[in-house]
């Protein structure tokens, strides 16, 4: 008769071991993962709410400056680009005798603030500036833009108030100053 102790194998309770120390080791394991996948949520909402103001005021400030005297249109239709019109910018430039006219139309579309820019009505470039809306503010929708006049009754300054978050309805504002002409 051969000796059977010497036969490779485990034994019943080395395997209920073995599981017992693995179901310990990944319950922990199961719980960080579950953890960090609701914080990720959570960071990509608070990023996307810190990085709205400073992609508006990159580009907001410049149009308002560059506007025309009678460049700037508070709601009704954007006149570049599509969805609800916050505000739009409207200049001309003239270079070597040739006449440009350029439109940066701030909208609402599908939850998000849109920038978009066009040339000679020609659309350049679509940037999103807010890609998350939060609740309706004072004008009925979730971003607003006002124009104050200055002593002549001309545009001088606009204020554009925007809600990032639809839970806590965190908003901020962007003023900028039309140049005197």
């Amino acid at each position: 008769m051969r000796d059977r102790r010497r036969e490779a194998g485990i034994t019943l309770i080395e395997l209920m071991i073995a599981v017992t120390l693995l179901g310990i080791i990944i319950v922990p394991l199961t719980t960080a993962m579950v953890t960090g996948l609701i914080s990720t949520g959570e960071a990509a909402s608070r990023l996307s709410e810190s990085r709205s103001p400073l992609f508006a005021s990159a580009y907001f400030a410049d149009d308002a400056q560059s506007s025309d005297v009678n460049g700037i249109t508070v709601g009704g239709t954007a006149s570049c680009g599509g969805g609800t019109n916050v505000v739009t910018f409207t200049w001309n430039e003239t270079n070597a005798g040739t006449n440009t006219q350029y439109v940066a139309s701030y909208a609402t579309s599908n939850g998000k603030l849109i920038r978009s820019f066009c040339k000679n009505s020609v659309p350049v470039t679509t940037t999103t500036v807010a890609p998350v809306l939060g609740a309706n503010l004072s004008c009925g929708r979730p971003a607003c833009a006002t124009v104050a006049n200055d002593a002549s009754g001309l545009p001088r300054t606009i204020t554009l108030n925007v809600t990032t978050n639809p839970d806590t309805n965190k908003f901020f504002t962007l003023v900028a100053t039309r140049r005197a002409t």
